[in-house]
């Protein structure tokens, strides 16, 4: 299998970027997706993405970048380039899922645009800077002892397992979120077991997996709910060898 260069990998992301801006609010999700892809099954962007990852607290981040003041509610994007590329993968990762809303994300940070033209910001905004961001890192920052570092925490959970599990996850969101015959408060509990697994997963934690399964496990079992997507959940779980 021919291994790609970082420059021609760089090459792809480009394109990939390129086509989330040259689509719309209401179209973007498929370019998400093969962003998303390219990430999890190209080994160098793969390896990027997991090393900007490394010490990064995201909910943190996150919230450090959202601002309120008396002029309103901003996002601004971390200072290093490292710190973009982690936000904003990950904040791309949430969309692709379905667990953030991007319209409901550009309507925080534009409330004076419409749709359309606050997806033009957005991407102007958070897209363009994220792709130079991942060129000066992926091109320019990274030396041979930062990538073995970067193959050893790919080794871990990589993020083919981290999507796959998401998808199922947000599957089984959906399941709950469209029964009326469970109690919200019973409802929200088993969604924050699901979130808790995601982040454990995210989190490149693979000894709390199994503990965070149990308790779904049980949990669910006991309200008799989303028994099919538990079992392909668990059956992931074994494949990736995390139970």
């Amino acid at each position: 299998m021919n291994v790609l260069s970082r420059e021609d990998s760089y090459l792809l992301f480009e394109d990939a970027c390129r086509q989330i801006v040259e689509s719309n609010a209401i179209m973007v999700q498929q370019p998400l997706v093969n962003l998303m892809k390219l990430i999890a099954y190209n080994a160098a962007i793969e390896g990027c993405v997991m090393a900007c990852y490394r010490g990064i607290n995201y909910p943190v981040l996150l919230a450090k970048c959202q601002r309120l003041d008396d002029s309103g509610y901003h996002f601004v994007l971390p200072d290093t380039n490292r710190a973009v590329v982690a936000l904003v993968s990950k904040l791309l990762y949430d969309f692709c899922m379905g667990t953030q809303n991007l319209q409901t994300f550009t309507g925080k940070i534009y409330p004076q645009c419409d749709v359309r033209t606050g997806f033009v910001r957005f991407c102007e905004d958070i897209i363009m800077p994220y792709k130079e961001a991942f060129r000066e890192v992926l091109l320019n920052q990274v030396d041979e002892s930062e990538e073995e570092a970067e193959q050893q925490t790919v080794a871990g959970i990589n993020s083919v397992i981290v999507a796959e599990i998401g998808s199922i996850a947000g599957d089984i969101r959906s399941e709950l979120m469209g029964d009326n015959h469970i109690k919200q408060d019973v409802r929200m509990e088993l969604i924050a077991l699901i979130d808790g697994l995601c982040e454990v997963v995210e989190s490149d934690l693979p000894k709390l997996v199994l503990p965070s399964w149990l308790g779904i496990r049980y949990a669910f079992g006991a309200q008799r709910k989303c028994q099919s997507s538990l079992a392909r959940l668990k059956k992931t779980l074994q494949d990736y060898l995390l139970i």
